[in-house]
């Protein structure tokens, strides 16, 4: 005879074989999400500057209630906007004022 206890004990054993969070729902094409601290990681700025960023809508991201993530093509951007062109380059000057005095 099985009692309420060792039922319990065995539906517990159950649910807790079974996955949960993310992989509980695989949903087909799921786009990973990330938050603010795993972007910064990625990003490898500080948390503070992404968080500023965000609140400026200087940055892409996606809004899930208050929740602000990040997806792989919004870091991607991130760093494409910031990216610097070299100038142009300037044209070698001759001896620089330093070099000047010092044969001086």
């Amino acid at each position: 005879m099985t009692t309420g206890s060792d039922r319990a004990r065995r539906e517990a054993e159950d649910v807790s074989a079974e996955p949960r969070g993310a992989d509980a729902i695989p949903i087909r094409g799921a786009v990973p999400l990330l938050c603010i601290v795993e972007a910064a990681v990625l990003l490898n700025v500080p948390e503070s500057w992404l968080r500023k960023k965000v609140s400026a809508r200087a940055v892409p991201f996606t809004l899930l209630g208050r929740h602000v993530r990040f997806t792989a093509e919004h870091l991607n951007q991130i760093v494409v906007a910031g990216e610097q062109r070299p100038l142009a380059a300037v044209p070698d000057q001759g001896v620089s004022r330093r070099a000047r005095r010092a044969a001086g």
